[in-house]
């Protein structure tokens, strides 16, 4: 008697693989999915910290160098880089004061919409934050959101600071709704 050699799989062992891997990517799909939501949450909650932690920063070298009692008032950082400040806290703009507070790859866009470019956030300096944030004086304010998400999808940190008078204090929050 003749052994014959085993040259592949048969079609029951085949489709018996391709069964078993339709119902892990069923069961595994939606935790992946979970885990790009998290991570875009985790991202911005490190952005919101970051942005805190710099005004706070500011708002300090800013009393040291005497630059809190007045608008549009420039603060040298210990990097050299210059800051500008409304009565101590940094303005809400992407160009004259978070650009040299923050590091990492943004791209700054000028009308909110989906972040779709090669950066990994997109900020727009002058978002219309309308009833998502209430900030006395300020309809406005400067948002960063994750790149392939829109602006629309609530997805996003803010910055939203009226310098109008004295005293007013800059909000810093993030809508993470729809990550």
């Amino acid at each position: 008697m003749k052994n014959r050699q085993s040259q592949g799989f048969t079609l029951i062992e085949l489709i018996i693989v391709i069964v078993i891997l339709g119902i892990l990517a069923v069961t595994a799909g939606p935790k992946l999915i979970g885990i790009s939501s998290d991570a875009r949450i985790s991202i911005l909650q490190g952005i919101q910290g970051a942005m805190k932690s710099s005004m706070s920063m500011t708002l300090s070298y800013g009393h040291v160098q005497g630059v809190t009692n007045a608008l549009n008032q420039d603060l040298t950082l210990p990097n050299g880089e210059v800051v500008r400040l409304d009565y101590g806290y940094p303005e809400h703009s992407w160009e004259t004061a978070w650009q040299q507070m923050l590091e990492g790859d943004f791209e700054l866009k000028s009308s909110g919409g989906i972040c779709d470019g090669d950066a990994d956030l997109c900020v727009d300096s002058d978002f219309n934050i309308g009833g998502d944030v209430s900030v006395a004086g300020s309809s406005s304010a400067m948002v960063i959101w994750p790149n392939g998400v829109s602006t629309a999808d609530n997805c996003y940190v803010y910055y939203a600071y009226s310098a109008a008078s004295r005293g007013n204090e800059p909000v810093i929050g993030a809508i993470l709704d729809g990550c």
